[in-house]
């Protein structure tokens, strides 16, 4: 099967290599012609490490610039940061048809309906491209340009990514029906919301959270809050902070994306995370005070360092 990858930062290099290894065509859609050169002239390969491996290097992509694919895709995975996934599909609109498939496997939640709305408005699915909505859990790290560090992922039974590619053991995937797909990306939006948020803020790795009792009061009334905010979940304040104190103990030495994103003076994907708990909050006119602080408090840290980059 062929597969387009938009976006060849962590994810996209983690989803292409997975695919390759399973004798997958696949290409790499990158942003300038000098990038593609650059990826040709070291081999057309990704170096991959699982980090109870020894690394690899996976060859036999191909590699083009958005206004050399030629259309009409079949399939498209989209990988890049949510903020960045508009501007990134538009620039191949021309490519899509009603006949392409469109993988989104972002953090957060929101985006397929912005997509929808600002590249085909008021068209009827019929003559839309079609969308699958995907759940990572996968936790990867870029070392440099073309090369990964796969930290945890593989062996997660409730991985929900994509139906097309669950055949492909390296991403231990499975489909499931849209309302259970909501309820897990939901339930990522807490943890997300929660882990990545604070500890972006405190600029910690996840597991130090544990050891901050300012940081686990956040993270309480993050919880509380979403709880109220998020009625499909049907649970409590309490069970989604032990769900996310659990998962502050499995990805403890870990550095958060939007930390990461903070240190590269990156915007982060907070407004489709903590954003979408507070806009989700409006429209159903409940009050969420401890998440419309903190994303304030990104918004804020992240023009303060994009000023302070240009000081």
């Amino acid at each position: 099967m062929q597969f387009y990858i938009l976006g060849a930062g962590a994810v996209g290099c983690q989803i292409a290599t997975a695919l390759r290894s399973n004798h997958h065509d696949v290409t790499l859609i990158l942003r300038t012609a000098q990038a593609v050169q650059d990826f040709y002239r070291q081999g057309s390969k990704i170096i991959y490490q699982r980090i109870d491996q020894k690394p690899i290097r996976v060859g036999g992509f191909h590699a083009v610039t958005a206004n050399n694919v030629k259309g009409p895709l079949k399939t498209v995975i989209v990988t890049t940061k949510s903020l960045q996934a508009l501007e990134a599909v538009k620039s191949i609109k021309s490519a899509l048809s009603p006949s392409t498939t469109l993988v989104l496997l972002q953090n957060g939640m929101g985006l397929a309906e912005e997509l929808l709305s600002n590249l085909w408005p008021g068209v009827s699915k019929a003559y839309s491209p079609s969308f699958i909505i995907g759940v990572n859990r996968h936790s990867v790290w870029r070392r440099t340009l073309f090369s990964i560090q796969h930290n945890s992922g593989w062996t997660s039974p409730e991985e929900g990514i994509f139906l097309t590619l669950t055949n492909t053991p390296d991403l231990n995937a499975t489909a499931v029906e849209w309302s259970k797909l909501r309820v897990l990306m939901m339930r990522k939006l807490v943890v997300n919301g929660s882990i990545s948020v604070v500890a972006k803020l405190l600029e910690c790795k996840n597991g130090l959270l544990l050891d901050n009792p300012y940081a686990l009061g956040l993270i309480r009334g993050i919880c509380d809050e979403a709880a109220q905010v998020l009625t499909e979940l049907n649970t409590t304040g309490d069970d989604l902070y032990k769900l996310v104190q659990q998962s502050i103990v499995v990805y403890g030495p870990h550095v958060c994306s939007m930390l990461q994103d903070l240190m590269a003076k990156r915007p982060t994907e907070a407004d489709y995370i903590t954003g979408q708990i507070c806009r989700l909050a409006a429209e159903r006119n409940i009050n969420v005070p401890t998440n419309r602080l903190l994303l304030d408090l990104i918004h804020a840290k992240e023009t303060h360092a994009c000023l302070g980059s240009h000081s």
